[in-house]
């Protein structure tokens, strides 16, 4: 007994035979580039952490020593040793500013660089500013 052509097709496209296979190679890359930005944002929180972290030591060094700012850079790069994150890639700049009162303000700037297959930005800015007090005269 033949079987008629249309009957075959209607059999065919109702067997569900290798359907978690497809499903699986469906679902399996977005699920891997959800995890791997899971962990790029992770590593992100942690940088940024890590910048204000820095910052504060600096600012702990100019608060009892607010001449010397090579020894708040070395103290900034002798923690930052410690860390992950690449020396070459951190901007420290300080200012001496009055208002709204006499202060040092401590900036560091952070290239945060993103990796895998992401539509952002190559390279993230972070920043910390830290601010120590004066003593009046």
């Amino acid at each position: 007994m033949k079987r008629r052509p249309d009957k075959s097709l209607a059999d065919f496209l109702r067997q569900e035979r290798g359907s978690a296979a497809v499903e699986f190679a469906i679902v399996i890359p977005v699920f891997l580039v959800c995890i791997m930005a899971l962990f790029q944002v992770g590593f992100g929180v942690y940088a940024h952490s890590t910048i204000s972290r820095l910052a504060e030591d600096g600012l702990r060094h100019l608060l009892f020593q607010p001449d010397d700012e090579s020894g708040a850079r070395d103290a900034i790069f002798a923690a930052m040793s410690h860390t992950a994150l690449d020396p070459a890639q951190l901007t420290i700049s300080m200012q001496n500013q009055t208002e709204p009162y006499d202060h040092i303000e401590l900036r560091l700037d952070y290239l945060f660089q993103v990796l895998g297959p992401f539509p952002l930005p190559e390279r993230v800015p972070l920043h910390a500013v830290a601010m120590v007090p004066l003593a009046g005269d």
